[in-house]
C-alpha cells in the first residue's frame, strides 16, 4: 500500500466518529428544541410563569452545541430546567430539573429514550428505578411537584 493511500485511508478512518458525532448532536439539539416547545406550550396552558434562554454547552462526548435552559418561576420558588448528555448507554442522555426555594439542590432527571429509534422523553419513576413513564403534562407536573418538595 503506497503511503498516500494509507494516509486517505487513516483519514476516512478518524473522519467517521466526527460525522457521527456531527449528527448526534444534530439529533440532541433537535430532540430538545422539541422537548423544551412542548413543556413551554404546558406552561402557557397553565399560565404558569417561565423564561427561556439560551446557553452554549460544551459536552465531552459531542463537543460543543447551543440549547435552551428553560426556568419556572412560581411565587419564591424557581425550577431550572437544563440538558445534560450522557452518552447512551442504558441511561440515555437527558435534561436535569433543579428546583428549590430560588435555586434549592433538589433534582430530578427526563431521560431521553431512543430505543425504538424514535424520541421519546420518559421519567423514572423513582430516583433508583430503571422503570420509566413516557413524560406526559401531568407527569411532568408530578415531577414538578415532587422536585419542589410540594407534597402534603
Amino acid at each position: 500500500m503506497s503511503k498516500a493511500k494509507k494516509f486517505k485511508n487513516l483519514i476516512k478512518k478518524k473522519a467517521l466518529p466526527y460525522a457521527g458525532k456531527e449528527a448526534t448532536k444534530k439529533e440532541w439539539v433537535a430532540d430538545l428544541a422539541s422537548l423544551f416547545k412542548t413543556i413551554s406550550v404546558w406552561m402557557e396552558e397553565e399560565e404558569i410563569e417561565y423564561r427561556v434562554h439560551s446557553n452554549d454547552f460544551d459536552d465531552p462526548t459531542i463537543g460543543q452545541y447551543r440549547s435552551s435552559i428553560l426556568v419556572i418561576v412560581q411565587d419564591d420558588y424557581e425550577a431550572t430546567i437544563r440538558p445534560e448528555y450522557t452518552a447512551p448507554r442504558g441511561g440515555g442522555a437527558g435534561v436535569v430539573i433543579k428546583a428549590g426555594k430560588k435555586s434549592g439542590s433538589n433534582s430530578k432527571r427526563l431521560i431521553r429514550d431512543k430505543s425504538d429509534g424514535t424520541t421519546k422523553w420518559k421519567v423514572p419513576i423513582n430516583s433508583s428505578s430503571a422503570v420509566r413513564k413516557k413524560l406526559t403534562m401531568d407527569r411532568f407536573f408530578d415531577l414538578l411537584i415532587s422536585v419542589f418538595r410540594l407534597e402534603e
